[in-house]
């Protein structure tokens, strides 16, 4: 058994049998005037039953004029339906037209059609902006009007009803923020008053920008300024900056610096206004002046030149009057402080110093204190000491002025030393005095007298009666008086005590008796200079005296004499021969002691030319020949010797 399945499509043709319909027959609409154009506001769709070709193809509005004020806008969603909406062409004012009915008609494919009435209502929208009655209020009040005085009232209008129309006052928030703790305002009186006490010189002006709102919904507020302006009473004194060169409120100033140099710039300023704040500034202290340079600028200058050392700072007072009815004054100080410039040489307390050291003193001892200022400060009036002059080394000097040894002195070198201490500062350039410093080496018993010679030579003649000057002895003691005062003794000899005497004060030797050089013809004494301190000091010397000859002794033959006087000779002896000599002494010494021989010829002259005496050697020659002469003959010969003093004896040989 066979089937087959056949599908068969049956198409139904519409017929447009249903006209569209709404809901219902009106709808009612409410729009804000303020409602913008363009706005739109979704109404009801119509409904129509026949299929889509028949159905609802379109929709109008009635009345649609030029000046109609609405239009529809239809949209088809994806999902089938349609957004109907009417569209505000033309702004809406509630003032001048508060309502409107209009028509919506729907259009099907078939011709038929299906409205619906739209009542529109419009709606009061706050449109309209508070109005001040002016744009500007301008009020002058005194800065010293006490808080919370009203000052001026602000007014504005509304044409909105209700709330709409309410206004309130108030401050924009610019101005509550920078001015709300100045003014303050009445929100519904649209009073203003200050809440503190107001200062010129903190504002002289405040331009405030008041508001004006209703209470309606979406209000715009309104602005006014209002120009509050403070009159200025003389309440502040003048206000004086100082700027130095310096990093402190201090000026620094060299003491050189000419007329006109710069000390500090002076601001002057006075809040207060017109001949309240025109301000006058003047110096105390006529060294200084003021410069003007602006209204309220000046330059502190020098007026002359200035000296450190006589006013080393100023305490300057700058005095500033306003030029008010009952002028404020106002003072400033200003220190200026004079730097040093070098102009100032040290300066020694004394143009000289005289000290005494005891000499023999250890190195490093006392001398003395020395002291040298400088005017001048800093290290302009740092001192150096320092020492010139021929010894200038045997001493040194500290930097606080104190002189010491550098060696022991020696009084018997240098009495005195002479030399000069030197007082440098340390400025630039360096300015240096000096001052003269006399040191006295004060003596000590510290040198033994000394004798001009270790060994002194005298010489007095024999048989000088006592009391004869002999020599004096010379010594010296180089310490100063009285150190060097010394006495002379003679040590104790045989002999010696008995022949001389000393002085004990000048040294002088003088014989005690008459001396005989032929007894002692020297003298050997040992002379002592003790002085007369403690401890006591000698030295001694030699002398010797020796005692000169005086010719009192003639010669003395000791050939021939009185027991020996007779030679024998030979006739046959030669002429020239030798046939003695005669010997003859004499105590005396030098000349006095020199003896000549001569032979004295005798009566009848029997040996003339057979003998002859050299006078110097005493010998007896044989001058001729004696050949002739008989054996025994006796010759006798008167000889005599002679010293030179002219003292003489006589002897005969035979």
């Amino acid at each position: 058994m066979y089937f087959e399945i056949i599908k068969v499509a049956v198409t139904i043709t519409d017929l447009n049998d249903n006209a569209p319909t709404f809901a219902e027959s009106s709808f009612s609409l409410s729009i804000k005037e303020s409602a913008s154009v363009n706005s739109s506001f979704l109404l009801p769709s119509a409904l129509d039953l026949d299929s889509p070709a028949k159905s609802i193809k379109r929709y109008e509005v009635l009345p649609d004029t030029p000046k109609s004020k609405f239009a529809l806008r239809v949209t088809k969603k994806l999902d089938g339906s349609t957004d109907v909406r009417l569209v505000l062409k033309r702004s809406l004012d509630r003032e001048q037209e508060s309502s409107f009915s209009i028509q919506i008609v729907a259009f099907d494919g078939g011709g038929e059609t299906g409205s619906l009435e739209v009542k529109v209502t419009v709606l009061d929208s706050n449109d309209h902006d508070p109005v001040f009655v002016n744009a500007t209020y301008e009020v002058s009040i005194s800065e010293k009007t006490p808080a919370k005085s009203m000052i001026m009232r602000v007014h504005a209008t509304d044409q909105d009803i209700g709330e709409n129309g309410e206004v309130i006052y108030g401050f924009s928030s610019q101005t509550e923020s920078t001015y709300g703790d100045i003014f303050g305002i009445d929100q519904e009186s649209g009073e203003i008053y200050i809440k503190k006490e107001l200062d010129h010189e903190t504002s002289p002006v405040y331009n405030l920008l008041v508001t004006a709102q209703d209470l309606g919904p979406d209000s715009l507020p309104a602005d006014a300024t209002v120009i509050v302006h403070i009159i200025d009473i003389n309440d502040n004194p003048p206000k004086i900056k100082i700027n130095t060169l310096s990093d402190s409120e201090q000026s620094l100033i060299r003491e050189d610096s000419p007329v006109d140099t710069f000390v500090a710039h002076v601001t002057v300023n006075d809040p207060d206004a017109g001949n309240n704040g025109r301000v006058n500034c003047t110096l105390n202290d006529n060294s200084f002046k003021l410069a003007r340079r602006y209204d309220n600028e000046y330059q502190v200058l020098t007026a002359k030149v200035l000296d450190r050392e006589m006013i080393a700072k100023y305490n300057l007072a700058l005095i500033c009057k306003d030029g008010g009815s009952d002028p404020l004054i106002a003072i400033q100080h200003l220190q200026v402080n004079i730097d040093d410039v070098n102009d100032n040489s040290p300066i020694f307390g004394q143009t000289s110093y005289s000290a005494t050291l005891i000499e023999n003193s250890y190195i490093g001892a006392f001398v003395t204190q020395v002291n040298a200022t400088d005017k001048d400060a800093g290290p302009n009036a740092d001192i150096k000491y320092s020492l010139s002059g021929d010894h200038a080394s045997f001493f040194s000097i500290s930097d606080t002025g104190r002189v010491t040894a550098r060696r022991s002195m020696d009084h018997e070198e240098h009495e005195n030393f002479q030399l000069y201490v030197n007082a440098t500062d340390h400025g630039s350039p360096r300015r240096s005095s000096s001052a003269l410093v006399v040191i006295s080496i004060e003596d000590v018993n510290d040198e033994t007298p000394t004798f001009t010679e270790s060994l002194f030579s005298f010489s007095i003649e024999e048989n000088k009666p006592s009391g004869e000057y002999v020599g004096q002895v010379a010594a010296e003691d180089r310490d100063s008086p009285p150190n060097n005062s010394f006495l002379f003794t003679m040590r104790p000899g045989v002999g010696v005590d008995e022949a001389f005497l000393l002085d004990p004060l000048t040294g002088s030797l003088k014989s005690r008796t008459s001396l005989d050089r032929e007894k002692q013809s020297v003298y050997h004494l040992a002379i002592i200079a003790t002085d007369q301190n403690q401890p006591a000091l000698s030295s001694s010397c030699s002398v010797v005296i020796y005692i000169m000859d005086e010719n009192d002794n003639k010669p003395v033959f000791t050939f021939p004499t009185e027991s020996n006087n007779t030679i024998y000779v030979s006739n046959k002896i030669p002429k020239d021969y030798i046939l003695t000599k005669l010997q003859a002494t004499d105590e005396d010494v030098s000349r006095n002691a020199m003896i000549k021989y001569s032979m004295r010829p005798t009566r009848g002259d029997q040996h003339a030319g057979i003998f002859s005496v050299d006078q110097t050697l005493g010998t007896v020659t044989l001058d001729s020949d004696v050949v002739r002469i008989v054996d025994y003959e006796l010759y006798s010969l008167n000889v005599t010797a002679s010293d030179r003093g002219r003292l003489q004896s006589q002897q005969q040989l035979f």
